[in-house]
């Protein structure tokens, strides 16, 4: 073969490859871009034949004022902004991977049994986006939980340091989550800045910058709807304060975070420090309290029973569930008695788990032992407390936990694990979770019971 030709053939083959990338290009941009458009036609008009629970748009702000009607100003003295009306029951809810699953999609599974709640992650992020957030994405998922007639839980995390956070960003994410209010009929529940008593967010330890930063959030949307719940959300505290080699360290000692983390003043910050007063914003600006409270095993646990009292225990900062976890004293359990401190008396909040589930740990199958459980017996002792009449009596203001559908590695003992919550990604788990839907009717809220007014009331709708 001579050169010239050996040259045609290689400028041929070239210019196919281009043409092939090329094609592949256009492709995926026109993939894209009919992506994009049916996401904002379903945005745009979320009913459907499939919608029987559709929320209808809502009118929040007089347009003679320009401010919010008086027929939605929030004057309950009894319930706060989106506590359901109703006492010894819960509503359960979900948290989704998005990438792959919408409220519909989980509605269908769970035999049309429709959770009360969806609850997603996004990052704000200054200089990213106009405002620091997707404003586009924001959007979807209000109407997505439209579709269904579900509240929308926005776990909104900061990806920054908080005094970088500036007004107009408050302002606009108040502006849109208003809209997610009046455009879809969806309340929202706003977890601002989660698990800031921890060391593993870029806001951690910084109760200061934090309370500073959760009351402008409050202010912004107080000025804009009620249909919106302002959620303080810390970490559970048993094991605070944490210390596990996350992205902040604990402050130095003498600054003015220190002081105030510092409760019991012995020059230490440590758990018998208070591990959720420090970061509280105020009664005046917090509608809700949450923690993140999983079953979390012991290293030597091999997916082993869930205690029959872990809820209750980790709850109050004392019983059996701590045992092998911390010293329990008279001191400690002080500190950490979460629902003493914010729901049995003054500040007398609702409370909510906004994250919560026990994962089932394939690499331990192996080494099962006596106390070892299957996946569904695992997860389903854990719910089975979340939604037990005597649990909900106990705790009355206990009134919405979201499970967290998801898995991901992590490697509590220095070896990676899979960890999975998930109650719907096996027929069999599914179909235990579904059952334990049909036998807790008597405990339990589906959003198709609620009826949501832009006063921020949620009432239980009679059979």
């Amino acid at each position: 073969m001579g050169a010239h030709t050996r040259n045609n053939i290689l400028y041929c083959l070239f210019w196919l490859k281009a043409t092939f990338a090329l094609a592949l290009s256009l492709a995926g941009l026109f993939y894209l871009s009919w992506r994009v458009y049916d996401l904002h036609t379903k945005a745009s008009n979320p009913a459907g034949s499939d919608s029987p629970n559709i929320l209808q748009p809502v009118t929040i702000v007089d347009p003679g004022t320009g401010k919010v009607a008086e027929s939605c100003m929030y004057t309950d003295t009894t319930f706060a902004r989106l506590e359901p009306q109703f006492t010894g029951k819960m509503m359960p809810g979900f948290h989704l991977d998005w990438s792959y699953e919408t409220p519909t999609v989980m509605k269908k599974k769970l035999n049309d049994f429709t959770p009360a709640v969806f609850n997603t992650f996004m990052d704000l992020i200054p200089g990213t986006f106009t405002h620091g957030f997707s404003e586009d994405l924001l959007n979807w998922f209000g109407s997505e939980c439209g579709r269904t007639g579900s509240m929308l839980e926005l776990t909104m995390q900061v990806g920054a340091t908080l005094d970088t956070v500036t007004q107009d960003m408050y302002d606009a994410l108040a502006t849109s989550i208003t809209k997610i209010n009046t455009g879809y009929g969806v309340p929202v529940y706003l977890r601002f800045c989660h698990e800031m008593n921890g060391d593993w967010t870029m806001y951690g330890y910084q109760p200061i910058l934090f309370k500073a930063a959760f009351r402008k959030m409050a202010e912004a949307i107080r000025a804009r709807t009620n249909m919106t719940a302002m959620v303080w959300g810390p970490n559970v505290g048993i094991t605070y304060p944490f210390t596990g080699g996350g992205s902040v360290l604990l402050p130095r000692k003498g600054t003015p975070d220190f002081i105030a983390m510092d409760t019991n003043k012995d020059g230490e910050i440590t758990n018998l420090d208070d591990p959720y007063s420090p970061y509280y914003p105020g009664d005046d600006v917090v509608d809700w309290v949450g923690v993140s409270l999983y079953n979390y095993p012991l290293d030597n646990c091999y997916n082993c029973r869930v205690l029959p009292t872990y809820f209750a225990d980790y709850l109050t900062g004392e019983g059996a569930a701590l045992e092998g976890v911390t010293t329990v004293t008279p001191a400690y359990t002080e500190v950490h008695n979460f629902y003493q401190k914010y729901c049995a008396g003054a500040p007398n909040k609702p409370m909510m788990l906004p994250e919560s589930g026990s994962p089932y740990i394939a690499e331990r199958v192996a080494r099962a032992n006596a106390q070892s459980v299957s996946e569904s017996e695992l997860k389903m002792q854990w719910w089975e407390q979340l939604v037990s009449a005597e649990n909900l009596a106990k705790f009355p203001k206990f009134k919405l936990a979201v499970q967290f559908e998801e898995a991901k590695m992590m490697s509590p003992t220095g070896i990676p694990e899979s960890f999975n919550w998930k109650v719907t990604n096996t027929t069999q788990v599914l179909a235990s979770f579904n059952a334990l839907l049909d036998r807790s009717a008597s405990t339990i809220v589906s959003a198709g019971k609620l009826k949501f007014g832009c006063d921020g009331s949620v009432k239980q709708v009679k059979p």
